[in-house]
């Protein structure tokens, strides 16, 4: 007689789960996420947009090939190498209207 097993699927938005695919960037991590006192997942933040982002196993290592920094896959930082500091500058010298 054969029976069958129900297994429940893993609940994705579970954060036991949602970061498993999190790598270690070793020394390159600008941060950590920490939930319930526990250390989920490490942080990378974008040279471009200065946003801090999730540094996949999967997904690939992001790099501007023109500053060579670390960038977050928003499309407006892959193609345009602008990096945040220069926004910065332009912003404070009045040429950029609003970051």
């Amino acid at each position: 007689m054969r029976t069958n097993i129900y297994v429940p699927a893993k609940d994705p938005l579970d954060p036991e789960n949602f970061y498993a695919d999190a790598a270690n960037p070793g020394s390159r991590r600008h941060g950590v996420i920490v939930i319930d006192g526990k250390e989920r997942a490490a942080t990378l933040q974008c040279v471009h947009c200065n946003c801090h982002f999730t540094y996949r196993k999967n997904r690939g290592d992001w790099v501007c090939l023109r500053c060579n920094g670390a960038v977050c896959g928003r499309q407006a930082c892959v193609v345009e190498c602008t990096p945040f500091e220069k926004k910065l500058d332009e912003y404070e010298s009045g040429k950029r209207p609003a970051l």
